[in-house]
């Protein structure tokens, strides 16, 4: 979890898409080893990107049912049964355990489908869902100012890059800190008063929890730590 932090980091140094989707690429091939999955960005025009691959390719025929699902709104689609894997519409015809999630646009659009797949049962856990989904905002984050890019001047496209990172931070940054609040809260309420053999798991489960996000939010100071360094000139101005 620590390593996707890297992501912003790339994209608050760069502003560059690909150099982006590269370091993406890179965590996950180091996370996922040795038994690779296949991910792709499935874009809601249909057209495909291998993330590992870096390759563009173009869906042929239906939108496919895992795609139709997550852009209804479904957030997160996780199966490791291979029929019912099957019965997904999977883009590898040999997928045995998938997972997607959704890749958030302007407002709250969902521009496509983060997809990974592998051809082994088991491969992986509901866990990734979280680190999935957080490579997902990323992607999106990418795409916003990718297609900003096109219209606007460097500057300007660093300048809306800055914008768009700022508000990422205060809605993370304010999530963590709710988290903890409440799980502090559970702790001195619920697993205190929780019966003794219950109570020291509890215990240990709500500390964890409140430490993961303790460390989030510390990974979002690093990152403020890079973005002050960025010329002034590039920290004025908020585009929509």
């Amino acid at each position: 979890w620590q390593k996707s932090h890297a992501v912003r980091r790339s994209l608050l140094t760069s502003f560059d898409k690909n150099e982006l989707l590269g370091r993406i690429r890179d965590i996950l091939m180091d996370a996922l080893q040795p038994n690779r999955p296949h991910i792709v960005f499935v874009a809601e025009d249909g057209s495909i990107t291998d993330i590992f691959e870096g390759a563009d390719h173009c869906l042929i025929g239906e939108t496919r049912n895992f795609v139709s699902r997550i852009m209804a709104g479904e957030p997160v689609i996780f199966e490791q049964d291979a029929t019912k894997v099957l019965s997904l519409e999977p883009i590898r015809d040999d997928s045995k355990t998938m997972m997607a999630v959704p890749v958030p646009g302007p407002k709250g659009k969902i521009i496509g489908v983060l997809d990974m797949e592998s051809n082994l049962e088991r491969a992986f856990d509901p866990c990734w869902a979280e680190v999935l989904s957080y490579l997902a905002d990323q992607i999106g984050l990418a795409e916003e100012i990718g297609s900003r890019a096109l219209r606007l001047s460097e500057a300007e496209a660093k300048n809306a890059a800055i914008s768009l990172v700022h508000r990422e931070f205060r809605h993370n940054i304010a999530t963590n800190v709710q988290i903890i609040s409440m799980q502090a809260r559970e702790l001195i309420e619920t697993d205190l008063a929780a019966p003794h053999d219950e109570r020291e798991r509890r215990i240990h489960q709500r500390l964890k929890y409140i430490y993961d996000n303790s460390n989030a939010v510390e990974a979002y100071a690093q990152d403020l730590k890079v973005l002050s360094t960025l010329p002034p000139a590039l920290m004025r101005g908020d585009i929509d």
